[in-house]
């Protein structure tokens, strides 16, 4: 009985997490400005350095002519990935946003401080800069485009992360999820425990795992950071790294071991729950991360991206 009551309290996490996402709730006042508590001449350079993420027009990375391969393992990947209806309905790039400068005490909707020069969404809220690119990343649900925080509307915006497989499989940045969210978009292996990774501010590359063959000697995936961050690997075991030979990139990339974190725990086979050890690695400045192969039939690595 003891057994059949614990298994339907995880049905009912796992149920809740697919359920669509409630709107956030906005936070409570705050004294200063932005989602880092700041003031005067440091909020004003947070603002306007945001201000240039967000409106800056972002090219991406060239698009790559997949192999034969990589639209076979594509094509798999379509059979089993998440539903994503809501990008079906909207247009390839949603409206974007504009520098405006509202007038004398107007307030920012998430912080409620002063906005002064700041962004405006399409659908005519206005908000610091640095708040509005805080809410993008902690908010984004896989498949979904940012939405403006007031009203829910579409806008287009960057995140501060931007990640491509080089496979062509879907690999996206979102929100840590939560316990009972998937791992993958391909697998319905769930997070059991985000162990230290379930903050805020912390970014999750939502993967497929059918890029879990890659050889460690092949770039498997490539990280974009418009802002400073640290990437922390989580691998399934200690098992993991040794069989796939991960030492010697992790070692040429600047991933060092991070006993000092706290791993997550996944659901998988034959051998789940997985817990391992983290590497990480800490970008003083924006810039690109090539992560190597995975290189085990058991499953790729996690990525966690703490922007905070």
């Amino acid at each position: 009985a003891g057994q059949a009551a614990q298994a339907a309290q995880v049905d009912d996490c796992i149920d809740a997490t697919e359920q669509p996402a409630a709107p956030a709730h906005l936070p409570e006042a705050c004294e200063e400005q932005g989602p880092n508590a700041l003031s005067g001449a440091a909020a004003a350079a947070e603002e306007a350095e945001a201000q240039e993420r967000l409106l800056r027009p972002h090219a991406g990375t060239p698009e790559r002519r997949p192999s034969l391969g990589s639209l076979l393992r594509r094509a798999f990947a379509a059979l089993v990935v998440l539903p994503d209806p809501q990008e079906e309905e909207e247009e390839a790039h949603g409206p974007e946003l504009q520098l405006t400068r509202t007038h004398s005490g107007a307030e920012c909707a998430i912080c409620l401080a002063t906005l002064g020069s700041c962004v405006e969404t399409p659908c005519g809220h206005a908000f610091h800069a640095a708040c509005l690119e805080h809410y993008f990343a902690t908010s984004r649900q896989p498949g979904q485009r940012p939405r403006c925080p007031y009203c829910r509307s579409s806008v287009h915006a960057p995140l501060p992360v931007e990640a491509r497989a080089v496979s062509s499989l879907p690999l996206e940045p979102v929100a840590a999820p939560r316990r009972g969210g998937r791992c993958h978009f391909d697998r319905q292996y769930r997070f059991l425990d985000l162990g230290d990774f379930g903050r805020a501010g912390m970014l999750y590359l939502l993967s497929s795992n059918e890029d879990r063959k890659t050889a460690s000697s092949a770039v498997m995936w490539v990280v974009e950071a418009r802002v400073p961050c640290t990437i922390h690997l989580n691998y399934r075991s200690a098992r993991h790294v040794a069989e796939g030979r991960q030492e010697a990139w992790l070692r040429a990339k600047g991933f060092a071991p991070n006993g000092a974190l706290r791993s997550a725990v996944s659901s998988g086979v034959p051998n789940g729950p997985y817990s391992g050890p983290v590497y990480s690695k800490v970008l003083s400045e924006p810039g690109s991360v090539e992560l190597m192969g995975s290189a085990t039939w058991e499953g790729t690595y996690f990525v966690f991206i703490d922007c905070s």
